[in-house]
């Protein structure tokens, strides 16, 4: 004899399928969605317990490192920006180096630009404002006036860009020369000026 089994009723139409389906996915779903909430507000404690204990060893036991770091924070320290704290730039220059350029450009470049008033590449008559290190700028090569020619700035792109022709004027010095000074009396009378002029203090 077999047993009646009564059909389940499922509603008809699109509308009444498809509430079902939903109803039976979320009853499907809603098990894994609570649990996957647990585990995400478990792990925000434990970051914010860890936050809480580093904060307080930090504040209880005070290092060499955080003390330096708190200096250099200070020292460094601008004010708030748009995207964090804003801190001081980077110089671009040593002090050693600004004040040998401080040197160069108020002693041997402005009297060579007054004692050469024209441009020695072109025709003449152009007025030399600029300074052409025919062997470099390195050391003392920098402020040494044999060296020195004073060009437009035609006259000074020229030499950048035609060296071979450069050379032919006497407007560069040979191939191996550059940046090399030479080894004579003059040579160490402006690295002993250097080094008076770097060592000695800002007054």
């Amino acid at each position: 004899m077999k047993a009646n089994h009564k059909p389940t009723k499922t509603p008809r139409g699109k509308a009444g399928w498809c509430s079902a389906f939903l109803n039976q996915h979320a009853k499907l779903t809603q098990p894994a969605a609570e649990h996957r909430q647990q585990r995400l507000s478990a792990a925000s404690r434990r970051r914010s317990q860890s936050r809480q204990r580093s904060s307080q060893s930090s504040q209880t036991m005070p290092t060499m490192e955080n003390a330096r770091s708190e200096q250099a924070m200070h020292k460094h320290y601008l004010g708030p920006g748009p995207y964090g704290p804003m801190r001081k730039p980077i110089r671009q220059r040593t002090s050693r180096k600004v004040k040998l350029m401080a040197y160069y450009n108020a002693g041997p470049r402005a009297e060579h630009l007054a004692q050469n008033p024209i441009c020695t590449v072109h025709c003449g008559k152009c007025k030399a404002d600029q300074i052409h290190h025919s062997r470099g700028r390195l050391g003392t090569l920098l402020i040494d006036r044999r060296f020195f020619k004073g060009v437009c700035c035609g006259g000074h792109a020229f030499c950048e860009k035609e060296k071979a022709m450069a050379r032919q004027l006497g407007l560069l010095c040979k191939v191996g020369e550059w940046n090399t000074p030479p080894k004579d009396a003059e040579t160490r009378r402006l690295e002993l000026l250097i080094i008076d002029l770097t060592t000695k203090p800002v007054t």
